[in-house]
């Protein structure tokens, strides 16, 4: 039996500004690992440099019960839109979906101080294999996700660079 496309959504409220979040999501390879040590081991570039077509490896700690790693692919990377999309390629989730691909999008909104904030703004597209496997861990992990940049921008007052990212922008600028 073929299985048709399903689809997840959801949004949440942040008050950082999405150019900031945005940039921090960017750099993402970097930042999981500092911001969810507990659950994130490593991640890295496999090949490309950040942009479109980079293929990147997150490594789970012990703490993701029947999960060790995702390969996923960056196919949409729009600084302007301020949106992400990126496919799952590899990974012991990809044994229950024959395709899952996110999108990411941060919009300009006001808080309700009136301070600039963002709506993130998230979509999961997934044909599910075999028997329908629940899907509505990935939109907590989202938020969660989301809600763990937000505390680190707010605690740090700024998002900050990787160490090899500034240094590649003071030698080359």
């Amino acid at each position: 039996m073929i299985q048709s496309k399903e689809e997840l959504t959801c949004e949440t409220h942040v008050i950082v500004p999405p150019a900031q979040l945005w940039e921090a999501f960017k750099d993402l390879h970097n930042l999981l690992p500092r911001i969810l040590p507990g659950f994130i081991e490593s991640s890295k570039l496999l090949e490309g440099n950040g942009n479109v077509g980079t293929i990147r490896e997150i490594k789970f700690s012990l703490a993701v019960p029947g999960q060790s790693y995702t390969k996923e692919r960056i196919d949409v990377l729009d600084d302007e839109g301020r949106t992400c999309i990126f496919s799952m390629l590899d990974g012991e989730v990809m044994e229950n979906f024959s395709s899952f691909k996110t999108t990411w999008q941060f919009v300009p909104s006001k808080g309700s101080d009136g301070g600039e904030g963002t709506e993130v703004k998230w979509k999961i597209e997934y044909v599910p294999v075999g028997e329908h496997w629940s899907v509505d861990k990935f939109k907590d992990s989202a938020i969660l996700l989301i809600k763990q940049i937000e505390g680190h921008l707010i605690a740090t007052g700024d998002y900050t660079q990787s160490t090899e990212a500034k240094l590649r922008s003071a030698l080359f600028s």
